[in-house]
């Protein structure tokens, strides 16, 4: 699972209560590292079937893959 970053803190003035924020960068870099975990992930399972070429022409093979990738994207999250 990858965490998110630490949020920025924002101290309020005299009458402002404090808070603290993510920002857009720190949200686009998160997603792009989520992205990127889900991909590997993926890649790794479409890497280690025997015979990748047999899923585009099997209906049943493609379901295979299917619940072989959504087992390997519940490990990375």
């Amino acid at each position: 699972m990858i965490k998110l970053p630490e949020p920025k803190k924002y101290f309020g003035l005299d009458t402002e209560s404090d808070f603290s924020y993510y920002t857009a960068a720190q949200m686009h870099a998160h997603a792009a590292a989520v992205s990127a975990a889900d991909n590997a992930a993926l890649r790794e399972v479409v890497e280690s079937t025997a015979a990748a070429d047999e899923f585009m022409d099997s209906p049943e093979a493609m379901d295979r893959l299917a619940v072989m990738a959504r087992a390997a994207l519940r490990k990375t999250k």
